[in-house]
């Protein structure tokens, strides 16, 4: 539950989002947005979402600023990416972001299973760990089934210790052959996700790991985590 159901975005807020909105409809998104893709700014997509889920535009500005900050790939473990997620905790919007979560849990909009869980992702992407008493952490992990690589990276992204030991039970699970894998690479993701898990528990858990691995792509993942800058 929301500390405080009525909390959401102040009557100036909302006004403000509300003009900015319409000059957006009236200009339109760049001709690349009406095709698809993400090209405006991180704030002309965070405005589509300070206007609420019957705005227009809100589903594709939910879609653009939920985008991992990194080229897609299951081959993340670097300095690269590191540095794509210190600046998304980082990113001047994230008050703004918060305020945005705090609105849509506490809407009839999050009744929706599937729209709670692209919220927690969006509180991921900017690094926010809590919003209220709601622990994005705990919400994130719930269905680790529905996973994709997005769901790694907001994970890495927020940094928290107790991504390892869920790792750690899904690295066993697919790796023993009693579970598969939520989609092609998970394991991969898993050992890119541990790369930035600050701590020397990750480096431990990786020598760990390394002992009984014999896949030879996923041995040089755990060596870039033993071998990653102190």
């Amino acid at each position: 539950m929301i500390d405080r159901p009525g909390r959401g975005l102040s009557s100036a807020h909302r006004w403000l989002a509300s003009l900015s909105l319409v000059v957006l409809t009236l200009i339109g998104f760049s001709g690349a947005a009406c095709a698809g893709e993400c090209i405006d700014s991180a704030e002309t997509y965070l405005v589509s979402l300070e206007a609420g889920p019957s705005a227009p535009w809100f589903d594709y500005g939910m879609m653009c600023l939920t985008d991992i900050p990194i080229e897609f790939s299951h081959r993340w473990a670097g300095p690269v990416a590191a540095k794509a997620f210190e600046g998304a905790r980082q990113d001047t919007l994230r008050p703004r972001v918060e305020r945005v979560v705090a609105a849509l849990l506490s809407s009839a909009w999050a009744d929706s299973a599937e729209n709670r869980r692209v919220t927690f992702q969006l509180a991921a992407r900017f690094g926010i760990g809590r919003v209220d008493s709601v622990d994005v952490h705990e919400n994130l992990v719930r269905t680790p089934e529905h996973f994709f690589t997005w769901d790694y990276v907001y994970l890495a992204i927020l940094a928290d210790p107790r991504t390892r030991p869920f790792l750690l039970d899904r690295y066993r699970l697919i790796r023993a052959g009693k579970g598969r894998p939520a989609y092609d690479g998970e394991a991969s993701d898993i050992l890119c996700c541990l790369y930035h898990l600050p701590g020397t528990e990750s480096v431990a858990l990786a020598r760990e790991l390394m002992r009984t691995e014999t896949d030879a792509e996923l041995k040089e993942r755990l060596q870039r985590v033993i071998d990653r800058p102190s």
